[in-house]
């Protein structure tokens, strides 16, 4: 099997509550459903059912303003550690039902916080395949589009990779392909993210920016980032170099 560099990473970031503004990690374990702790933590509209169940952003952008975090050990395998969540203010909050009222009590809907447990078998609150990532190749061309800088965190990715100039492909060939990290973590990628109105959130001001949206659509057609499961689990650093495996389908 040939295993080619491709490049490394520069950012790892988890999502400890779904639809809230992430910690920035120098290192993070990959678990079999993905960044350990990422999206452990939702909240959930109980009359509905599925992914239209999650209260995302989408609906209520200043969830971005609060950060969630997961302290350094204190986890068990039946648990997460308790979650900390600072708001706009400074203020450290907690997982329970105040949380609600702080965030604007939801009038006329029954809400719940969701806790995952470490061993659960479904992939938390994440979305398709675990881990999101994307490169700095991608990031330029939507910044070459909209003649200025983009923050990367509109794209609330798990890991973003600076690609090597000999790298020929782009992420969205990698998919059906086996990525290797240097500690021997290996992640297969499954799909390309297909980008909804959230990245035309700004993540500090919460101002909307239609045109972010529109240059995913004309670059991309509406696809950034790829998404990709565990099939190795270990631990993923910054700095880490990457090296892609392709896999040969076997026509019948």
């Amino acid at each position: 099997m040939t295993h080619t560099y491709i490049g490394q990473i520069t950012h790892l970031t988890r999502y400890p509550v779904k639809s809230m503004a992430g910690e920035t990690l120098q290192r993070a374990p990959i678990a079999a459903y993905g960044m350990y702790g990422d999206r452990s933590h939702a909240l959930i509209d109980n009359d509905k059912e599925g992914w239209d169940s999650f209260i995302t952003a989408r609906q209520y952008p200043h969830m971005l303003s609060y950060t969630a975090s997961l302290p350094d050990g204190g986890g068990t395998e039946a648990a997460f550690p308790e979650v900390q969540i600072t708001a706009p203010d400074g203020r450290m909050l907690h997982w329970t039902d105040d949380l609600l009222e702080e965030l604007g009590g939801f009038p006329n809907r029954s809400i719940s916080l969701k806790r995952h447990r470490p061993d659960s078998k479904e992939l938390l609150s994440v979305d398709a395949g675990g881990l999101l990532l994307i490169t700095d190749r991608s990031l330029r061309k939507i910044e070459e589009r909209l003649g200025g800088p983009v923050d990367p965190r509109r794209f609330r990715a798990n890991m973003m990779i600076a690609l090597s100039e000999d790298a020929v492909e782009d992420e969205y060939e990698w998919v059906g392909s086996r990525l290797h990290l240097e500690d021997g973590t290996v992640l297969e990628v499954v799909e390309p993210c297909e980008r909804c109105i959230l990245v035309t959130i700004d993540p500090d001001t919460r101002e909307r920016n239609k045109e972010v949206l529109l240059a995913v659509r004309d670059v991309m057609s509406l696809n950034f980032g790829v998404y990709a499961s565990v099939i190795r689990t270990g631990e993923a650093a910054v700095g880490d170099k990457l090296y892609i495996e392709k896999i040969e389908t076997v026509s019948i």
